[in-house]
């Protein structure tokens, strides 16, 4: 049986990811159709505000909550149909779910309550809608003050959670693609991606009263217009835009443009100097993610140095369905038969054992007076030099009740020397200048080990107060 996967990822950064200019820690969990999955096809992401995430599937909605998948159709839940185009938050905390074309629908809208686990048309729960092509209606927006944009060919309208309202309307010269507010608290308007009946390009400014204020030139896509996007807009009103097209050859080509307010655009290039197909802005790192259609992905700040490369295990071509970039910093990336969701943050910490044989099950870590370190694992304890920082067994001179002890808890006494205590029972004392060890052992098992030094049933739990008393955990 061929099976598709749904991945969800949550790597961490053992071997099957490389990484340059800057170690990175990534995390990744796959998931197939078997774990829940409606479909292993997402059309579109989101996420609530009680951390759950949204999926819009060719087969219903569906609800990650971190662990388990929950799918709601139009049997279970009442949805006009079960293929989903896209899911966006409304500032209401409501979902719209934006229906494709299809035997059932006509891109149809419905209002879908993640209480009530039910939907209904956007008519029955808006009053007084103003007119829209809801057939033509397209590029549902969320902002980062929680208004909702959507686009049709010539209209831009806005949800702010009561109303739906018109915010700007181009005349026939224009089609719009889609509108994208800026990141500001006060309402300055936003960037439309529209183009004319010629087949030019044009990013248009508008203000809060409908006024077209600035725009880029006209981009001539004539040979053969394959996309544009609209990366990130900033504060201050200035945009970062793509448009890739297709030459005589059948080559793609991405060029990625800068424009600051009324000024003319530039081409940003990045430092590794390529041309990325799938160019994401990162809320969360404030980082531009740039890929093409090969399982790899590269990091750049927001002026485009690179600050890190990761090359993930899968090497075969993919082609990108969806992305979305989640409140936790998570990458979520639906391609032709899987999904990934990637958490990549720096690793802010120095892998102690990078080059040596690595302490397996680290149960305790102490430091001596001398700035030297002890640490428990299952095989036993190290002893670690701070001069050359390599790990080194401590000596149990083939006593077998030390070979097999594993080590729990450990802490070191003001002369320097050691106490551990293991999943047996028994407490150990270390003197690193004799390489001595005693134990200390429950009544019953005190004979059998031969050890005259006997303790009650004590706990694995090793304390050392301000008076330098040590305290044993007692069951």
């Amino acid at each position: 049986m061929l099976w598709t996967f749904f991945y969800i990822s949550f790597i961490f950064c053992i071997g099957s990811i490389t990484t340059n200019a800057q170690d990175y820690i990534v995390q990744t969990k796959l998931f197939s159709t078997e774990d829940g999955l409606s479909h292993h096809t997402v059309k579109s992401f989101t996420q609530d505000s009680r951390g759950f995430i949204w999926m819009a599937t060719p087969y219903g909605l569906n609800r990650y909550d971190g662990s388990n998948f929950e799918v709601y159709t139009k049997k279970t839940s009442g949805l006009q149909s079960n293929h989903i185009n896209q899911v966006c938050l409304a500032p209401d905390g409501l979902l719209w779910l934006i229906y494709i074309r299809d035997i059932d629908t006509q891109l149809a809208i419905d209002v879908f309550d993640p209480i009530k686990k039910m939907a209904i048309p956007l008519e029955e729960h808006i009053q007084n809608i103003p007119y829209f092509e809801k057939g033509v209606a397209h590029d549902f927006i969320e902002n980062t003050d929680k208004t909702l944009w959507f686009a049709t060919n010539h209209e831009l309208f806005e949800y702010n959670g009561n109303s739906i309202k018109s915010l700007i309307k181009l005349d026939d010269s224009l089609s719009l693609n889609i509108g994208v507010k800026l990141p500001s608290e006060k309402n300055e308007g936003g960037w439309l991606m529209t183009k004319t009946p010629k087949n030019k390009v044009v990013f248009i400014r508008f203000n809060q009263q409908g006024q077209q204020i600035d725009r880029s030139a006209l981009y001539d896509v004539s040979n053969k217009f394959k996309a544009s996007n609209i990366i990130r807009t900033a504060p201050d009103g200035s945009i970062l835009f793509s448009i890739t097209t297709i030459d005589k050859n059948n080559k793609e080509l991405t060029t990625t443009y800068h424009k600051k307010p009324y000024q003319k655009a530039t081409v940003f290039k990045y430092s590794t100097d390529q041309q990325y197909r799938h160019q994401r802005f990162s809320p969360f790192h404030q980082q531009l993610w740039c890929s093409n259609d090969l399982y790899s992905l590269d990091i750049f700040d927001l002026k485009g140095k690179r600050i890190t490369h990761l090359d993930f295990e899968h090497k075969t071509p993919v082609h990108l369905t969806s992305s979305f970039f989640d409140n936790q910093g998570g990458y979520w990336l639906n391609f032709a038969n899987k999904v990934s969701l990637n958490h990549i943050f720096p690793n802010k910490f120095k892998q102690f054992f990078q080059d040596n044989e690595p302490i397996m099950a680290c149960r305790g870590i102490v430091q001596d007076k001398e700035n030297n370190l002890y640490v428990s694992g299952s095989l036993g304890t190290y002893f670690i030099k701070k001069e050359d920082g390599t790990p080194k067994l401590l000596s149990t001179k083939n006593n077998e009740n030390l070979d097999n002890a594993l080590r729990v808890a450990l802490l070191t006494n003001i002369d320097g020397s050691l106490w551990l205590t293991n999943e047996f029972n028994r407490l150990f004392h270390y003197n690193p200048q004799t390489q001595q060890w005693e134990i200390y052992s429950y009544g019953k098992d005190s004979n059998n080990i031969g050890h005259s030094h006997v303790v009650p049933y004590m706990n694995w739990a090793l304390y050392k107060d301000q008076n330098q008393k040590i305290w044993i955990g007692h069951k």
